[in-house]
């Protein structure tokens, strides 16, 4: 009987031991392919676009908006229209927070007139987590990323459809959770200027990062952080932001900033060809709250945006 129970025992940890270098092997293969093809394939294109007037407020019309694709998506929006426009003006395609959506393009105000645009974001599970609904959960988070991409796309279709937008003079951009988003959204070459505002590159140290406070016993969270990081290997930043170039790249961070480690931020900067710049500030992570934050961050986007004559 003893005999047996070790064989069984033998058994059971060999298969445990196999599955885990299968995993690492499969996490190691999905984190080195190239997925900019199936990026581009969410790249869908518009059926319709319904609109409605929301009202003039503080000099800009404001419209919502509603896009309808090939693949069923539908994506909401906001836009804002300086009043008055007699001829085409510059964009800004603003990919914001995950909870800030649509509202971004309210948040922000350049020193020059622009059409501002932002979007939500495809909504996420929220329901209970246990273990038998983690594969299905985690499956679920990554369609919502690569969705969050179709419809980046798809808002700069519709943007380029508006006679009020100069097709020349359009610029992605990306805080926060939006940053990854807004580097895929600039692989089209109809965009000409992007700016990352409190973003970086490694995602998984980034995910490991925010976790330390809840996953507190390390290898649980280097085990969780590299399964995450693998989901989200298709959107790691570092991966796209060397194909810039010549298109001018301006990336806002702080030395303070409590939710991104500032390794990961060099990580990113340096990834990139130039022309590029990065300015670091003494802030903790930006937060739609934070008016004066928010007016710093603006004016300093807007100062960059006119020394590139893209505003």
């Amino acid at each position: 009987m003893e005999f047996k129970l070790k064989v069984l025992l033998t058994y059971i940890l060999t298969a445990i031991a196999a599955g885990v270098l299968i995993l690492i092997a499969a996490s190691i293969w999905y984190n080195a392919i190239d997925h900019t093809d199936k990026l581009f394939a969410e790249h869908s294109p518009l059926m319709s676009a319904e609109e409605s007037l929301l009202g003039d407020s503080a000099g800009y019309r404001e419209i919502a908006f509603t896009l309808n694709d090939q693949l069923g998506r539908v994506t909401r929006g906001n836009l804002r229209i300086p009043l008055g426009v007699d001829k085409p003006l510059p964009a800004v395609m603003i990919l914001g927070g995950q909870h800030t959506g649509a509202r971004a393009a309210g948040l922000i105000s350049l020193e020059k007139q622009a059409v501002l645009c932002a979007m939500d974001y495809p909504s996420y599970p929220e329901e209970t987590i246990t273990p038998a609904r983690i594969p299905a959960l985690l499956h679920s988070l990554q369609r919502a990323a690569f969705d969050a991409v179709g419809m980046a796309f798809n808002v700069l279709d519709y943007l380029c459809t508006r006679p009020e937008v100069d097709k020349d003079r359009i610029t992605v951009l990306g805080a926060s959770f939006g940053v990854p988003f807004a580097v895929i959204a600039a692989l089209d070459h109809r965009v000409r200027g992007v700016v990352l505002i409190y973003g970086a590159g490694d995602l998984e140290e980034l995910i490991d990062w925010n976790l330390r406070r809840k996953v507190r016993f390390a290898p649980l969270r280097k085990f969780a952080s590299h399964i995450l990081g693998t989901l989200t290997s298709p959107f790691e930043p570092t991966a796209y932001v060397d194909r810039f170039s010549p298109r001018p790249l301006l990336m806002i961070n702080s030395s303070l900033d409590e939710k991104i480690p500032v390794r990961c931020v060099r990580l990113l900067f340096n990834k990139a060809n130039g022309p590029k710049e990065l300015i670091w500030l003494d802030t903790q992570h930006v937060h739609p709250s934070n008016r004066k934050l928010i007016d710093s961050l603006t004016r300093i986007s807007s100062d960059w945006l006119v020394r590139k004559n893209l505003l």
